[in-house]
């Protein structure tokens, strides 16, 4: 169900923006109409860190026009409604991504155990890994 639900949103995204004569357009009338600021749902590609969670995040803000859209029998999108089931899922994954896209990039690695050094994020960092104190020099490595 979360990967048919995924998947719904970027085929509806992608059929969205590659249809300039047709769709487009009444993606945009749609938003005009729910006083809805104008915008595209995000690709979710797997080379871009966290698109998942922007499609997601943008879908659910504009759930609204995504469920009028996708109810137009006129521009056969009807296989991209989402259930309120699949909607909740959606939110349950977004929120899941959430989690992951709010946490500092740690660039540096620690030499001695390979572990991400996260300069100035060890609050953070000691929470995923609380064992890890030992380890880095920046969490005062006893050796």
């Amino acid at each position: 169900m979360l990967i048919l639900t995924c998947c719904q949103l970027r085929k509806l995204a992608y059929k969205i923006i590659h249809s300039t004569t047709k769709i487009l357009p009444a993606w945009y009338a749609c938003l005009e109409e729910l006083n809805m600021d104008r915008c595209t749902i995000p690709r979710d590609v797997s080379t871009r860190w966290n698109s998942t969670f922007d499609m997601l995040e943008i879908a659910l803000k504009y759930r609204k026009a995504i469920d009028s859209i996708s109810a137009e029998r006129e521009l056969q999108l009807r296989p991209f409604e989402l259930s309120n089931m699949e909607w909740k899922i959606a939110e349950q994954l977004r929120d899941i991504l959430k989690v992951s896209s709010c946490l500092p990039p740690c660039i540096d690695v620690c030499v001695s155990c390979g572990m991400p050094d996260p300069q100035g994020c060890d609050t953070v960092f000691l929470l995923i890994n609380p064992q890890s104190r030992d380890h880095h020099p920046s969490h005062g490595s006893s050796g």
